[in-house]
């Protein structure tokens, strides 16, 4: 955790800073340039907990216990604290020009919203005005596409599932170790996850 006192650091006059969370299996992220901070591998899925996967899926990163859980994840705080940095560095180095944080996970429900809301917190102890808005908290839990069912002639669903793709990817390190194949179609080779394949013995799918 960083030992840095934010006092040192504070901006001579208010600024003005938004943060937008959001979830890319939605294929609905927001527009415009900003720093942009991608939370889909660094930290862990509350849902994917098995301890506490019913309880996650019924909340949001709105609730206290998600926000408390997500920030004791390691490495969460730090990256709060990272981009808040990053904010504050741009505003020195291009005052009056528009500061944007989009931050992203999955679904939108749980990484990003915490870890946006922890960001916002410092930022307004910065001096900042935070406008904080999280695009995909209110939406349903969206499942990633099962093999075979994306229409290849759809963009949208084709994006949807090479996203799921290389989450993971990101996830296990490899393809084989979690049982890709490989199909071709159109020009476009898709690599999709066979369930029926399984890890070898003394491999898991981490």
């Amino acid at each position: 955790m960083s030992t840095t006192t934010w006092d040192d650091h504070l901006a001579a006059t208010p600024f003005e800073v938004e943060v937008t969370t959001y979830g890319t299996l939605h294929q609905d992220p927001p527009p415009g340039d900003a720093i942009t901070v991608d939370l889909t591998t660094a930290l862990r899925n509350p849902p994917e907990d098995p301890q506490v996967r019913e309880q996650m899926i019924r909340s949001t990163g709105l609730d206290q216990h998600v926000l408390d859980y997500v920030l004791d994840t390691p490495g969460a705080r730090e990256i709060a604290d990272r981009t808040a940095r990053r904010a504050l560095a741009q505003y020195v180095a291009l005052p009056g020009e528009p500061i944007r944080i989009h931050l992203y996970c999955r679904g939108g429900r749980h990484r990003s919203v915490a870890v946006g809301r922890e960001t916002g917190r410092l930022l307004q102890d910065l001096g900042a005005h935070v406008t904080l808005t999280h695009r995909h908290v209110g939406r349903d839990v969206v499942e990633p596409p099962l093999p075979g069912t994306a229409d290849p002639t759809d963009p949208a669903e084709m994006a949807h599932m090479l996203n799921e793709l290389r989450y993971r990817i990101n996830r296990s390190g490899s393809l084989m170790r979690t049982g890709y194949v490989t199909e071709a179609i159109g020009h476009t080779r898709v690599c999709w996850h066979d369930p029926r394949t399984r890890p070898s013995p003394g491999e898991q799918d981490h």
